[in-house]
């Protein structure tokens, strides 16, 4: 059930922020390989 509390949180708060958290991995990732990239030539 939505209403249903994990770890004292509501879940849709931990999804919200588990996707947030996966979000700014992903923008940091990327922004290095952007940054790496026109150096190494190619990304395997």
């Amino acid at each position: 059930m939505l209403d249903s509390h994990i770890g004292g949180l509501p879940v849709m708060d931990q999804v919200g922020r588990f996707v947030g958290v996966l979000t700014e991995r992903d923008l940091f990732v990327g922004n290095y390989l952007a940054r790496v990239e026109p150096f190494s030539g190619t990304v395997s």
